[in-house]
């Protein structure tokens, strides 16, 4: 099921792969109001200097502290920016991904037309499953915190410093485990109010959090697998990005599209999980028990 569900996914997404522009060009536009705001100050401290010329060559410490140093007021309002579009784009990935599900959902080809009228169908619904999703994703993250509890319950407050390492290493991993969970709920919730066409958000949410729960390998799997392709991703970026630092003109040239391969590409990671969700909640939903049960209800 799981094997099943990833490969109709990524053929589902590469036939719809024009739906992966929207999200693309919302994380250029975004990203350009974050980066050039913090260019042009870089340019207006260093442009046409000796200092200018070091760090085309690359990054200087001793260069970032001097600028850190001379712009603290720019700085400090550059973070308030980089903290509004981050919401921004949280909200606007939440109302793109109403017609993304739709699409997947209903087995249709991607129309522009379409696509953000389902975006604007259910994005008041998705809002409202985003506040369900917030407790679930406050008690998985927090589960850490029993770790340190544990630790001081049986060891006290003196234990030994490697003990202390592996207890923070053990809250590292659950608290990213309890992210990916919470993820997992709120995406199954998604589906669930798309595919059942649910208007009340609680009911989504815990319909949610039961298919994660009895669905949890292919589920997890499904997760995991693609994070862990993200990452390659991110790794093989890493790497020609590092080849190609260079203050040419055609090698920024180069990693500037490099740059923006590689965020189409996580667009398309994106939507090849949800499709993927979707693809599983499907093989699910029409086991001959289930599609019993469901004939059940409406008789």
């Amino acid at each position: 099921m799981l094997l099943k569900s990833l490969t109709r996914g990524f053929n589902k997404t590469w036939t719809c792969k024009r739906v992966t522009l929207p999200f693309y060009l919302v994380q250029l536009t975004l990203g350009l109001s974050v980066c050039i705001p913090l260019l042009v100050a870089v340019q207006r401290f260093a442009g046409g200097t000796l200092m200018g010329k070091q760090l085309a060559r690359g990054l200087d410490l001793d260069i970032l502290a001097s600028f850190i140093h001379y712009n603290r007021a720019g700085l400090l309002m550059w973070g308030v920016l980089v903290g509004v579009v981050w919401v921004i784009h949280k909200l606007l990935v939440l109302f793109l991904s109403g017609g993304a599900i739709a699409l997947f959902t209903r087995g249709e080809r991607y129309e522009s037309g379409e696509f953000f009228h389902n975006a604007a169908r259910y994005c008041g619904a998705f809002m409202r499953l985003a506040l369900w999703a917030l407790p679930v994703l406050v008690v998985l993250i927090g589960v850490q915190f029993l770790v340190g509890g544990f630790k001081a319950l049986i060891i006290g407050g003196d234990a030994p410093e490697s003990i202390r390492y592996w207890v923070v290493g053990i809250r590292v991993g659950m608290g990213l485990l309890g992210l990916l969970l919470a993820g997992m709920v709120f995406d199954y919730a998604r589906v669930h109010a798309v595919w059942h066409n649910e208007t009340r958000t609680r009911k989504s949410i815990w319909q949610g959090f039961l298919f994660a729960a009895r669905n949890f390998p292919a589920a997890f799997g499904l997760t995991v697998i693609l994070g862990i392709a993200g990452l390659l991703a991110l790794w093989l970026y890493k790497l020609l990005a590092g080849w190609l630092d260079s203050p040419g003109i055609a090698l920024i040239l180069i990693l500037f599209l490099v740059q923006q391969a590689y965020q189409v590409l996580r667009s398309f990671m994106k939507l090849a999980l949800w499709a993927g969700e979707v693809q599983l909640y499907q093989l699910v939903q029409s086991k001959p028990d289930n599609v019993a049960q469901g004939a059940g209800r409406q008789v």
